[in-house]
């Protein structure tokens, strides 16, 4: 505890309730997104756009994932 307090000062916290501390710490465990989330959240480079095959084929595996290879996505 000591040393978590050099880091974040424990009363600076105290208005975090435990599941937002966890959140901001451990981040969200079961992400979530739709098509259109990673669509406007996203942009194209290297010649790629929004209607390249490619970038189509990368939205439909992200969209299609379930919670776990989500969470696994993010990890890597």
């Amino acid at each position: 505890r000591q040393e978590f307090n050099h880091v974040f000062t424990m009363s600076r916290l105290a208005g975090f309730s435990p599941s937002e501390l966890r959140l901001l710490l451990c981040g969200d465990q079961s992400p979530s997104w739709t098509r259109e989330d990673i669509l406007n959240y996203s942009e194209t480079k290297l010649g790629y756009t929004r209607d390249s095959p490619g970038f189509q084929r990368f939205i439909n595996v992200l969209s299609g994932m379930n919670a776990e290879d989500r969470k696994t996505f993010l990890q890597l």
